[in-house]
């Protein structure tokens, strides 16, 4: 919708968990470098945790997306589950079947099928999502899974990763025994206002935008309003890169989110609404099985679009119509110019043949009269040379004579 009024090559504030947006901060690096740290060193359990929005995904698919071959990964989201339905779905995102009469016998085809992919060289990867509505008796249950060993290797890497109610979760007495296999731990935070500032200016520029174009004054409010999480300031940058098309301004100031608090109240919360289904992903849901692409499914209906946009969209729409209107006017008028133009030019340049052919009959006629008939040519006769008079040879004509 803005992008070309923008200059942009895409969207560049998607809700989508997308790697080639992703900003390298400082902490970002880190939590990068950990992941890659503990998958190399190939710990049991890693934990990776932070607030809702702060790109817990985008960073598991950038390091995902640069995994080797060897890796076999499967991923489960939906944690609100019994401890028997996790096993149930580990087996099932390994591609093994589920329907397993007893939780001894699918411990047995899960260890069997983790020492043959050993056996073959790869390496099972598990990823548990939104970690933080595990029950005990589940986190338990993934203690267990990564107890399973071949000899000293682990035959199981195990990434849990969640809010930080998860972390509160493994601080009870209960799951001491599983904190204690932690090999890493990351928790990932918001941004600072510096890390706003560039995060908003990397993503415009990788959009092919101008970087520059939300004022200081613009970003301090978006700080304030978004307490530097990412996918609010995506929601809110994108409502006011919405609301400055609408009003059409090249550049994105203060009273453009002096409007959107206005409509939605401080906090700006209520841009969630604008976006669609197409680019809601509530669960940070994935799926890294090998040869497939990540997927992002979203359940639900579509929600409703906030009212100030929808308000703003008739607005553009009416000015669309307008401007259509005016442009085929504008375009009736040109053509008409333009034919009366071709018609001028046509009648002068049937004149200019007129009088071309008549000055080229004159000059063949001037031609003509000047350089005479060609036939005279040939009828006149050359002169006879008379031989000159000498006194000489009269007397010597007069002496012959006598």
């Amino acid at each position: 919708m803005y992008e070309e009024f923008f200059g942009f090559n895409e969207k560049p504030f998607n809700l989508a968990p997308d790697p080639d947006f992703l900003y390298p901060s400082r902490q970002h690096k880190n939590a990068i470098s950990s992941l890659d740290f503990g998958l190399m060193d190939d710990s049991g359990l890693i934990l990776f945790t932070g607030e809702i929005g702060t790109g817990k995904t985008t960073i598991i698919r950038h390091t995902l997306r640069n995994l080797d071959d060897e890796y076999i990964v499967a991923v489960v989201f939906n944690t609100n589950v019994t401890s028997d339905q996790l096993l149930a779905l580990v087996l099932e995102e390994f591609g093994l079947s589920p329907e397993i009469d007893s939780k001894a016998i699918a411990i047995k085809a899960l260890t069997s099928f983790l020492v043959d992919m050993h056996g073959k060289g790869k390496r099972p990867l598990l990823i548990i999502d939104e970690g933080q509505s595990l029950s005990l008796d589940a986190l338990e249950e993934i203690r267990l899974l990564s107890n399973l060993q071949l000899g000293s290797k682990m035959l199981l890497q195990i990434m849990l990763v969640g809010q930080p109610e998860l972390k509160t979760k493994l601080k009870t007495p209960a799951m001491e025994s599983m904190t204690q296999r932690i090999a890493v731990n990351y928790h990932l935070k918001p941004f600072n206002r510096e890390g706003t500032g560039q995060y908003i200016s990397h993503r415009l520029n990788t959009a092919g935008g101008n970087p520059d174009l939300f004022t200081v004054g613009a970003v301090n409010i978006i700080h304030r309003m978004t307490n530097g999480i990412p996918r609010a300031i995506n929601i809110l940058c994108h409502a006011a890169l919405v609301y400055g098309f609408a009003d059409e301004v090249p550049i994105i100031g203060t009273q453009v989110l002096e409007e959107i608090k206005t409509d939605t109240g401080d906090s700006g919360l209520g841009v969630e609404r604008w976006f669609q289904d197409e680019y809601e992903e509530p669960n940070e849901t994935y799926s890294y099985r090998q040869n497939e692409t990540p997927s992002n499914s979203v359940s639900g209906s579509k929600q409703r679009s906030h009212p100030a946009v929808e308000k703003r969209i008739e607005t553009l729409e009416r000015r669309v119509e307008e401007y259509t209107k005016e442009l085929r006017d504008t375009v009736r008028v040109m053509l008409a110019k333009e034919r009366l133009r071709n018609d001028k030019l046509l009648m002068a340049f049937s004149q200019l043949k007129s009088k071309y052919e008549i000055l080229q009959k004159e000059v063949a006629d001037n031609n003509h009269v000047i350089e005479g008939p060609p036939e005279a040519d040939s009828k006149i006769k050359p002169l006879r040379r008379e031989k000159p008079f000498s006194i000489v040879s009269e007397t010597k004509n007069a002496k012959n004579h006598d």
